[in-house]
């Protein structure tokens, strides 16, 4: 793991990007890593756990780093694991809920590309 002045711009948000044959750990600015990660890096299951103020402070930069993820580096049976803050929530199109668990104060969604997650009941 690599020491925390390495990123002086990191804004407390980290990503777990797991692929077949490995993982990847991503400590930055994920806004502008995902901007500039190759499109043939694809993700099959993805951590995506912002800093609970971001929902309300900066949702729409929450909402394009999601779609940037689904559109470009989800592979098509991909899975992304939304961690928020129960009061809070936001839609991540072009992602839909598969799930929804509740712990306490903390909300895990698990969100599928549209065509792959289920229908809503």
């Amino acid at each position: 793991m690599r020491a925390m002045t390495e990123y002086p711009n990191w804004h407390g948000t980290t990503i777990l990007a797991v692929r077949k044959g490995g993982s990847t750990v991503v400590a930055g600015d994920l806004f502008r890593w995902f901007d500039s990660a190759r499109p043939d890096f694809k993700i099959d299951l993805v951590f995506l756990d912002p800093p609970y103020r971001f929902l309300t402070e900066r949702p729409a930069e929450v909402q394009r780093l999601a779609a940037r993820i689904a559109e470009r580096h989800l592979s098509p049976a991909g899975l992304v694991v939304f961690r928020h803050d129960a009061r809070d929530a936001l839609d991540l199109p072009p992602l839909a809920p598969a799930d929804r668990r509740e712990y306490g104060g903390m909300v895990l969604e698990f969100l599928r590309p549209v065509e792959a997650a289920p229908a809503q009941e």
